[in-house]
């Protein structure tokens, strides 16, 4: 006698394998080598190591990567910036003009952000773009493209405000991060932002039209209630021609021997 849990155990784990195949989650690097991504530096603060080390093997997989710093980010970090060794695929860019911002944010495929100030996320947040970080990451958003922020929300309202600092300004931070990532800004952890970048641009291939042609449609059973009676008489007809499965309401039936009508089946 055949084991039948074991059998339905055994298709249970084929069917989940082949689903499993199918939806297998996207490489860090699938997707993004032939993108342009613009990295912004702004602010005051420094990004992570572990944000550079995402840099570089993002650089590996061959996008073009086009470094802006803000004219605040630059003033803070004017050595760092020059002495840091970007990969060789990287172009650097220092608060670039206006203009220039705009055809940027059009021809480029993502932003990400190293770090997002709290003056920037409270402009963004409030509709006002007047500086290289909140125009570059408007017109991206309005262009529909994607926004990263390479650090955690948590994380970076704890950075923003000072332990000591009042209850009110704590809040006013919050709202300011709360109403970017209303805007669709993504937070993501720095060691994620590889895994997100190909999370982002991952295309799932839906199988479902296949699946559909190679399955046979199913005969609908037709179903004549007492309006299809009514439209028959309303012609001036005395039959009503249905198929030989189709289904009679008792409504139907005795509304046609009211008016007059004769259900003749095929």
């Amino acid at each position: 006698m055949k084991d039948w849990k074991e059998i339905v155990r055994q298709e249970v784990e084929r069917v989940l394998s082949e689903y499993l195949a199918r939806e297998k989650p996207p490489s860090t690097t699938e997707g993004v080598t032939s993108k342009e991504l613009i990295i912004l530096f702004s602010g005051t603060r420094w990004p992570e190591d572990q944000f550079f080390n995402q840099l570089a093997a993002l650089a590996e997989s061959g996008p073009r990567l086009v470094c802006v710093a803000s004219q605040t980010f630059h003033a803070a970090h004017s050595l760092s910036w020059e002495s840091r060794a970007f990969p060789p695929n990287a172009t650097r860019v220092v608060s670039p003009p206006e203009k220039w911002l705009y055809e940027a944010a059009k021809e480029a495929d993502a932003v990400v952000v190293a770090c997002l100030s709290l003056n920037s996320a409270a402009k963004l947040s409030l509709g006002i773009a007047d500086s290289v970080p909140t125009i570059l990451i408007r017109q991206a958003l309005e262009h529909g493209k994607p926004v990263l922020v390479a650090e955690e929300s948590t994380v970076i309202r704890q950075a923003a405000i000072l332990p000591n600092a009042p209850p009110k300004l704590r809040r006013l931070a919050e709202d300011a991060y709360h109403g970017v990532a209303e805007l669709g800004v993504r937070f993501v952890a720095p060691a994620d932002l590889c895994r997100a970048l190909a999370e982002t641009f991952y295309v799932p291939v839906n199988e479902t039209p296949k699946r559909l042609a190679k399955t046979r449609p199913t005969k609908r059973r037709v179903f004549v209630t007492s309006e299809d009676i009514w439209k028959v008489s309303a012609r001036g007809e005395k039959q009503i021609i249905v198929p030989e499965d189709a289904v009679v309401t008792d409504e139907a039936r005795d509304y046609a021997k009211r008016v007059g009508v004769e259900i003749l089946r095929q």
